[in-house]
């Protein structure tokens, strides 16, 4: 097993509560993880290109007890918008990716809200410990089979995948 934390992007969109009960929380949505779809993630001085796959078997043993929604993967806890442990961040897989949708409450998280509604931070990233890949030499490109462990999910400034929405 693998135990350096890696991080990939994607894209999100924001959206007011429609809860009445509830004016002080805003919502973010979006798929956090893009699965069975080759992303571009490096690219080399001399223009070759190295792909990942994510496999949509990945996360099926993977450890997604209390994974947190961060700001730019933040790790001192400051950024920490919303959380599966306490039910303000819900994680669904689905046959095309990792969806995430969070209620984001704190003064920060409603101007990360504001920001993603205006379109000035549009990404998600998510960070993982890979348990077992495979590389193509041919096509440059790592399949990753297994996640070990969801690390958190973010929303980032810069994305790497495109094939999100």
């Amino acid at each position: 097993m693998y135990d350096k934390i890696e991080y990939r992007n994607a894209v999100m969109t924001a959206t007011e509560n429609e809860n009445d009960d509830d004016k002080d929380a805003c919502e973010v949505h979006g798929r956090a993880i893009v699965f069975d779809t080759p992303q571009v993630i490096y690219k080399d001085r001399f223009g070759n290109e190295y792909r990942e796959i994510i496999d949509s078997h990945a996360l099926d043993n993977a450890i997604m007890k209390d994974v947190p929604l961060r700001l730019d993967h933040d790790k001192s806890g400051v950024a920490i918008l919303a959380r599966t442990r306490n039910k303000s961040l819900i994680l669904t897989k689905k046959d095309d990716g990792l969806y995430i949708d969070a209620e984001l409450r704190s003064n920060l998280g409603k101007d990360v809200h504001a920001a993603v509604k205006a379109g000035d931070i549009k990404d998600m990233s998510f960070g993982f410990i890979c348990n077992k890949d495979k590389f193509d030499s041919k096509t440059n490109t790592r399949t990753v089979l297994e996640i070990a462990k969801l690390t958190d999910v973010s929303i980032v400034q810069d994305g790497a995948y495109d094939a999100a929405y």
